[in-house]
């Protein structure tokens, strides 16, 4: 049984990786709540924000080479949505 749902849930995964990567991801990886919130805190960010949608200034490079090492919020933000905290959103 345990199999079966292992293999479901790549099943899945393929299905949806080329969808949605952060979707997949989150089926596969089942995030607690705590690294969810921590993840929005970053999606709310006005500097990542900024950093996201700009990619160059003060801002990207800040998010680049500081921040997301050391916040614990880019930290859970790279972990949900599979790709780091300064980097555009695939919409």
């Amino acid at each position: 049984m345990l199999t079966l749902s292992i293999a479901l849930r790549v099943f899945f995964l393929h299905i949806y990786l080329d969808l949605n990567k952060s979707f997949a991801i989150n089926i596969i990886m089942k995030h607690s709540k705590r690294t969810l919130r921590l993840a929005k805190v970053c999606e709310n960010c006005l500097v990542c924000k900024q950093a996201r949608k700009k990619q160059k200034g003060f801002s990207f490079w800040f998010v680049k080479n500081i921040d997301s090492k050391v916040c614990p919020f880019c930290k859970a933000y790279e972990k949900v949505h599979g790709h780091k905290s300064f980097e555009k959103d695939e919409k």
